[in-house]
């Protein structure tokens, strides 16, 4: 099926945020094979990104796509007060972690360890070198 554009190309914010959230799901599922692999290796190993090779051609995301939704709602959900999204957000961070994901990294479950112990979302973030928090 063809789908046809738009005489006008004018996007609503709602349709633009949900074209980041399904370009990052795509991304993510497309990229994740690759995850710590050099760009060399990856290519060696699985040839260029173009296509879905986690499970039986089929992709899978990961944490990354989790989180951004989980923010995404959070925001709408606090309806632009911020102690509602840190309360929503941290709420949802610690329902993840008991769904046992996997692939958790390291300060991630530090962090909401954290959460779950009883820290405010305010106290209970750590120290990281890696692109986890700025992520979220």
């Amino acid at each position: 099926m063809m789908m046809e554009l738009s005489p006008n190309p004018i996007i609503t914010q709602q349709q633009a945020i949900i074209g980041c959230l399904l370009g990052t799901a795509v991304g993510d599922a497309l990229g994740l094979p690759y995850e710590g692999l050099s760009r060399r290796r990856g290519h060696k190993l699985l040839g260029e990104p173009n296509r879905y090779r986690f499970f039986f051609r089929r992709g899978m995301f990961s944490d990354d796509t989790e989180h951004s939704c989980m923010v995404a709602n959070a925001i709408l959900l606090s309806q632009g007060n911020p102690q509602v999204f840190e309360e929503v957000l941290a709420r949802q961070f610690r329902y993840w972690l008991a769904a046992l994901p996997a692939g958790v990294g390291l300060e991630t479950l530090r962090a909401i360890v954290r959460l779950w112990r009883g820290l405010p979302p305010s106290q209970s973030g750590v120290f990281s070198a890696g692109n986890g928090p700025a992520m979220r």
